[in-house]
């Protein structure tokens, strides 16, 4: 995905944005190309997102180090999680992530969305909004 001046925008630029050392994260969603954790194979990694009702959990280290070590995202879902909280996997199945305060999505190779809900423009937003491209990024209410 590319922001406005042609420039590839990662996982690791949009984390670089990002208050997250306050949250858990959950990754519901993978498809992409690096080096995956604990020595998987993207196959591997993939799957094991796929098996986990409510996502793999990262704290926010582990999180950092596993966007610096993808080459490219396909798709995603990530969301944060309140610390010590699970969530709904109820909500997850149906594609309700109002209840979490920070989501990251990719689609298609093409398309950033974040949606953050930590307050009216959050710096962490405002500094997200450099990389809009209209074809590139869009905000969820």
């Amino acid at each position: 995905m590319h922001g406005p001046r042609g420039r590839y925008v990662s996982l690791s630029d949009l984390l670089a944005h990002v208050p997250g050392e306050r949250w858990t994260w959950r990754l519901l969603e993978f498809t992409g190309v690096g080096e995956m954790p604990d020595g998987l194979s993207v196959e591997e990694f993939e799957e094991a997102v796929s098996a986990a009702p409510t996502g793999l959990p990262f704290d926010w280290p582990s999180l950092r180090e596993f966007a610096s070590r993808v080459e490219q995202v396909q798709d995603l879902i990530l969301l944060a999680v309140a610390e010590g909280a699970e969530p709904d996997p109820a909500a997850l199945l149906a594609m309700d992530f109002s209840g979490s305060p920070f989501v990251i999505e990719a689609v298609d190779s093409t398309e950033w969305i974040v949606t953050d809900r930590t307050g009216p423009a959050s710096s962490a937003l405002v500094a997200l909004r450099s990389f809009h491209d209209t074809q590139g990024h869009r905000d969820l209410p």
